[in-house]
Order: structure tokens, then C-alpha cells, then sequence
């Protein structure tokens, strides 16, 4: 992304939901996982207002993928999935809605 700033909070959330930022935090990987999983829904979802940052995150909370998230992390199937191995950062978006769905994770 030319001219990013990194300390443009509304910059850096629309470079990590386009994947063009590495999350550094559980706090930047739940902005990307939130932005996959509400386009996985709502596919043609506009970026470039704050508008729509809200409504990814509202989505995020009310739809039940931030408890989701957090139970994830702390469960046992997460540390010892072959795949993901604890990592938070190999969380996919596939991931969470199965987990959100159903409880367990994809194979």
C-alpha cells in the first residue's frame, strides 16, 4: 500500500483486512479474520468507508465469532490441530465458521 502510515488506524485496518499487512497481535488478526468471514457472506463489501469497518466488526460480536474466537484459542483441538498447532496467525476463515457453526474445526 503507497504512502501507508502506520499510525493511520483506519489505514492499517483496511491493509490487514486486504491482506496486504501481517497481523502483529491477536487484536490485527481477529480485524482480518472478521473482514474474511463477513465478505465470505457478503461478497461484494466496499473497504473504503468507516461505515463498512463497523459493520464487519459489528457483525464479528453480534454473530458470535469474537467468543468464538477467544474459545478457539483456548481450546486443546486448536493447540494440537496438525495444521494450526496453536498458532493464531494460521487461523483461516473456513476455520471459524465451522468452529462458530458447529464447535469443531475442519480437518
Amino acid at each position: 500500500m503507497e504512502g501507508f502510515e502506520k499510525n493511520n488506524l483506519f489505514e492499517r485496518e483496511t491493509a490487514l483486512a486486504e491482506h496486504e499487512l501481517t497481523p502483529e497481535n491477536r487484536n490485527e488478526n481477529q480485524i482480518r479474520l472478521a473482514t474474511d468471514v463477513y465478505r465470505h457472506f457478503n461478497k461484494d463489501t466496499d473497504l473504503a468507508s468507516h461505515d463498512a469497518h463497523n459493520d464487519i466488526m459489528m457483525f464479528w460480536v453480534t454473530e458470535g465469532y469474537s467468543k468464538k474466537y477467544k474459545e478457539l484459542e483456548e481450546s486443546s483441538e486448536f493447540k494440537f490441530h496438525p495444521r494450526l498447532n496453536g498458532d493464531i496467525f494460521k487461523i483461516t476463515k473456513e476455520d471459524m465458521v465451522q468452529f462458530n457453526e458447529v464447535g469443531t474445526l475442519p480437518e
